[in-house]
């Protein structure tokens, strides 16, 4: 990754961080990019990166809807 790609990808989350509430960032895959810390905080994670999101929220190990 260049200088300036991480440069900016640091800005952004520190901004997702510093939102009191909980945000996700959600690859068409259904996989986490990004879990802010308000998120990591309220469900008990320190990492989430490359995770399904069903599973981090609802616990399941199957998604819930086809969508």
């Amino acid at each position: 990754m260049a200088e300036d790609d991480e440069v900016v990808e640091s800005e952004w989350k520190s901004l997702l961080d510093a939102l009191p509430d909980t945000r996700l960032l959600v690859r068409e895959d259904r996989t986490v990019a990004y879990a802010n810390r308000a998120f990591r905080e309220r469900y008990g994670y320190s990492t989430v990166e490359g995770r399904r999101c069903h599973e981090l929220i609802f616990r399941f190990g199957t998604r819930l809807s086809p969508f």
